[in-house]
């Protein structure tokens, strides 16, 4: 979650790229592992702050990592896939950054097996609206992915594989 005194669009540092890239790849991972032993389950990823989707001096925010990575699993699982679709919910406080983030989700084709969602609320409030709207990772034994980066620190739960 950046300072509110930033632009929508700011520089990454390093350090930022590189959790990005090593999302990206965990995701991919991630996904294929659950997409060939959960038979008809929804898969759900959450970024809790998502941002604008995008940096000024790179062109991939987490939400379009995970989505990258959602699509490179489908491919690379091909017809081993049996999971049911994979659902990627995004959360963003601030409306300009939310704004821009949802003409970035929009302009990248993901594929019919990928289910996008997007919140424009504080982390937990948006969560609750992710429960309702994909409430069965949340109810039932299907495998769920909550992604959360504070300034202080970086942190994820995994929950169901």
């Amino acid at each position: 979650m950046p300072p509110k005194n930033l632009p929508t669009i700011w520089n990454a540092p390093p350090h930022t790229i590189a959790k990005i890239e090593m999302l990206r790849a965990y995701l991919v991972a991630w996904f294929q592992i659950l997409g060939r032993s959960r038979r008809g389950q929804e898969l759900l990823y959450v970024d809790g702050f998502a941002g604008p989707g995008e940096y000024s001096n790179y062109p991939n925010g987490s939400p379009l990592a995970s989505l990258s990575a959602a699509k490179q699993a489908l491919e690379l699982t091909g017809s081993q896939w049996i999971a049911s679709k994979i659902h990627c919910a995004f959360i963003e406080a601030d409306t300009d950054r939310f704004n821009h983030l949802v003409q970035k989700i929009e302009s990248v084709e993901h594929g019919s097996n990928i289910e996008t969602h997007w919140y424009r609320d504080e982390f937990t409030s948006g969560l609750r609206k992710v429960m309702a709207d994909v409430p069965r990772p949340f109810t039932a034994q299907h495998p769920l992915f909550v992604f959360t980066t504070v300034p202080t620190f970086v942190s994820s739960l995994s929950v169901g594989y």
